[in-house]
């Protein structure tokens, strides 16, 4: 069965890239808010002072940040990377309303998904033309003679002589010569299929796979900008299934636009990998330097179609929605530079609660992880003259006191971290420090009683005081002081 998803390896490593954007644009950004809010912002040429709700001409420096670590003491309870102070800045509700609602409407659905597999049957492999059974485990010997017979396919079907065939050292067998002989491989593909569905966008529409072919990739195999366009419209997808990971190399990127990712099956914790991914994108294939590689290829089919394709609308309505995301984290970030006072944290409360162990975007079900990967992918941005986003992966505490007394029910709220993780799962326990309130609630509703489902909560009543305590997975947004984060970085060098 499908586990814990793999993340990407690309630069972010394991997230969709951010868009790209030239300089200009980046000024452009930087100088300004939201067209929506500008109305009500000073006219261009203010230092940035406070009032003036504007930032200078000056555009924002390029810096690289990394993770500031877990060093330091709880001498102050304040957000990495910013001054101490005892207030909070007030923040625009506007600006932290759109922030929440771009958050919420970010798209579930990536152009390709990787994860590793526990479990998977190891099935019999029947080439029906020659009768031969290739049984597991796959070793070179047993597929000697299932590569003479996709050799005589290759030369008969494209006339290629074997220099060219030695060249390019990979085979195919179609799917309509190939059985799949195993009780259980019908169960656990069509487990295999739900979950690409999900993570590909489809949401609960039914994916059907269809065996395309079995391929082998020997050590040297290549190929450079292959489009899997196929003008079928309900052919929407392709599904691999790797069977094997006694090789190296063989990387994979996927690509459509601007968005890519980058998938290294060989180096996965788990023993064998699938990767879903939509039609009509761009696969890179790296060159095997070790070993062979032996997979399952199959195609996804919608039961019906309305004959558009998914994967560009998917594309084109995330990075829509990840620029304006931007663009307002801009103005929050010029709105805490004009007000020259503290910020605070906001906190987006996920769809479902996890456990520590399972706090990083590798994990999280395919909604949650699409707004992790794109809050990740704006952490290279810079926002405003002075500040960098920082995201986290949280564990918020809602304690609720309501004490009844002669003149009615007193309320008192507190919330506290109780664990913070980087996005790829690292533990940072200074961010656990950071004084949370209900300032920094995106979604205040969501901390109440039966407001998402399938959440932490337990009640404790003592006399007349009953204390409620509930817990939510948070995606944590923090503007830190850029050059803090670059002087805490070079310390840490």
């Amino acid at each position: 069965m499908p586990t814990a998803s793999s993340t990407p390896s690309s630069p972010p490593h394991g997230r969709l890239a951010a868009r790209k954007r030239t300089a200009s644009e980046k000024r452009e950004a930087g100088r300004k808010p939201p067209p929506s809010k500008r109305s009500r912002r000073c006219e261009r040429g203010g230092t940035g002072s406070e009032g003036s709700g504007c930032a200078s001409d000056k555009a924002p420096k390029q810096l690289l940040f990394e993770e500031a670590g877990a060093r330091g003491s709880r001498e102050a309870s304040h957000p990495i990377g910013s001054s101490v102070t005892s207030s909070y800045a007030g923040s625009d509700p506007e600006t932290l309303q759109k922030i929440a609602e771009l958050l919420a409407a970010i798209p579930t659905g990536e152009i390709a998904y990787g994860a590793k597999l526990v479990g998977m049957p190891l099935p019999n492999l029947v080439i029906t033309e020659t009768g031969e059974v290739i049984q597991p485990p796959y070793s070179r010997n047993r597929l000697h003679r299932m590569k003479l017979y996709a050799k005589q396919l290759r030369e008969k079907r494209f006339g290629i002589g074997w220099e060219q065939i030695h060249r390019t050292p990979t085979w195919i067998v179609p799917g309509s010569g190939v059985q799949v002989d195993h009780p259980q491989w019908q169960s656990f593909l069509d487990d295999l299929a739900l979950e690409a569905a999900e993570y590909l966008g489809f949401g609960s529409a039914k994916l059907v796979p269809q065996l395309h072919g079995l391929f082998l990739w020997e050590m040297g195999s290549v190929f450079r900008d292959y489009a899997n366009e196929y003008y079928d419209p309900i052919r929407v997808g392709t599904l691999l299934i790797i069977l094997n990971d006694d090789y190296r190399g063989g990387q994979i990127a996927v690509a459509c636009g601007d968005k890519e990712l980058f998938f290294d099956p060989a180096s996965s914790q788990g023993k064998y990998f699938y990767i879903a991914s939509h039609n009509r994108i761009k696969f890179d294939n790296l060159p095997i330097s070790h070993g062979f590689r032996l997979g399952l290829s199959y195609d996804l089919r919608l039961e019906t179609h309305n004959g558009k394709y998914f994967v560009e609308a998917l594309v084109r309505r995330a990075e829509e929605v990840e620029s304006e995301l931007r663009d307002w984290i801009i103005g929050w970030a010029l709105e805490i530079e004009a007000s020259q006072r503290e910020n605070h944290p906001l906190l987006f409360v996920l769809s479902k609660n996890y456990d520590v162990h399972d706090m990083s975007v590798k994990t999280l079900c395919a909604a949650d992880r699409a707004k992790a990967l794109a809050t990740w992918s704006s952490q290279k941005e810079e926002y405003g003259e002075q500040h960098a986003l920082q995201v986290y992966l949280v564990q918020v505490v809602a304690v609720v006191q309501n004490q009844h007394r002669r003149d009615g029910v007193q309320n008192e709220s507190r919330y506290f971290i109780q664990w913070a993780t980087t996005l790829d799962g690292g533990a940072v326990p200074r961010v656990k420090e950071t004084v949370v309130d209900e300032r920094c609630l995106l979604q205040p509703e969501a901390f109440e009683d039966g407001a998402v489902s399938d959440m932490g909560s337990t009640t404790t009543i003592i006399g007349a005081t009953a204390t409620t305590r509930r817990t939510r997975t948070c995606l944590m947004l923090l503007l830190c002081k850029a050059a803090d984060m670059f002087t805490e970085r070079s310390q840490a060098g």
